[in-house]
């Protein structure tokens, strides 16, 4: 497919010989990012022109954040000067129709969803929530669903499956709290304005990085480092443990009662633990019960072991979360076992 060039304020290309050999300013990606939010507020965009925005929304975390500021700003016209002293979206909006020849049509909805598993390798449904928060927000999936969410300074938040988290920002501090789930944060680097994730009895702060939290009922929480630095804080530790560790790529900390301690890792296995985020569930040499387990995060479809005996079992290769079904019939086929379906329940035994 062709790749085209970035869009001006008032829809037109901008020629990529202007854009070559230089990193766009600021001023440059707000009046892209405003071309784009009056198209996407206008009318659903076509298959076509959700890919180029969804390229140019990948190139560059500041291209997320301008989005999401602009999306804000049109939404709410008592602050459209902040996208410039020339910028008046309703006129902005009139000629972008006039310019494609379209009618003005009723008002579209406010709310705009791109993408969903069909495009990933696992049909697991994602959605891609380009709101802005205001201040404070929150944000959940439910069973099955993952959703990226592009924040206000240029950072995004990925939920995984049945989580939920709430964003609060203030002028000096970026405070976040993971409430149950799972979580991975990409960090636009700001050091006056720490990035905080609070959890159960942990605190993770990071100034420009990515990493993931976990929060699970009766589980440790987990923290795995990509790139870049975090602290990870714990109060709740014995008097012998360390109450603050420094984390860098390619380690993972483990924070239960009592304890906080972290181990390195190679980064094969970090790109394995963040194969959800495809709607994909990587594994390699886990115990059957445990596999079982992380399924029943994603799907209503329960599997069932009934003989104890073959949980300790191991399996690995790649499964897409949604297909339960599929994973049992692998693993049975893997491990010599059966498979029956009974009541919508998936049973495995010898």
């Amino acid at each position: 497919m062709t790749r085209r060039s970035p869009l001006s304020p008032r829809g037109e290309a901008i020629p990529r010989r202007e854009l070559m050999g230089r990193r766009p300013a600021g001023k440059e990606i707000d009046d892209v990012a405003a071309a784009w939010v009056v198209r996407v507020d206008r009318a659903p965009l076509s298959s076509q022109h959700e890919a180029e925005l969804a390229a140019w929304l990948a190139e560059d975390i500041r291209h997320r954040g301008a989005f999401a500021r602009a999306r804000a700003v049109f939404l709410h016209s008592d602050r459209t000067r902040a996208l410039g002293p020339n910028f008046e979206p309703e006129k902005f909006k009139r000629e972008e129709i006039r310019r494609e020849g379209g009618p003005a049509g009723p008002a579209p909805s406010r709310r705009w969803v791109i993408g969903g598993g069909a495009a990933l390798a696992a049909t697991v449904a994602i959605s891609v929530g380009l709101s802005l928060l205001t201040r404070s927000q929150a944000y959940a999936t439910q069973r099955g669903e993952i959703r990226l969410v592009p924040l206000e300074d240029g950072s995004q938040l990925t939920l995984n499956t049945a989580s939920k988290v709430s964003v609060r920002y203030t002028d000096d501090a970026r405070n976040i709290q993971l409430l149950g789930g799972e979580a991975l944060f990409d960090v636009a680097k700001n050091p006056s304005r720490p990035f905080v994730v609070a959890t159960g009895n942990a605190r993770i702060r990071a100034v420009g990085t990515s990493f993931t939290v976990r929060l699970m009922a009766d589980q440790a929480i987990q923290v795995i480092v990509r790139e870049g630095v975090v602290e990870v804080m714990s109060d709740n530790v014995g008097q012998a443990a360390p109450k603050t560790l420094r984390l860098t790529a390619n380690q993972i900390a483990t924070i239960r009662p009592g304890s906080l301690s972290a181990v390195r890792v190679d980064a094969t296995m970090v790109a394995r633990e963040l194969t959800w985020r495809e709607g994909i569930l990587s594994l390699d040499d886990v115990p059957l019960s445990d596999a079982v387990e992380r399924f029943a995060r994603y799907s209503d479809t329960k599997i069932l072991i009934d003989d104890p005996s073959i949980g300790a079992e191991t399996i690995t290769g790649l499964f897409a979360v949604n297909n339960p079904t599929g994973f049992a019939s692998a693993a049975a086929e893997s491990l010599s076992l059966k498979v029956r379906i009974a009541e919508g329940k998936i049973h495995l035994m010898r």
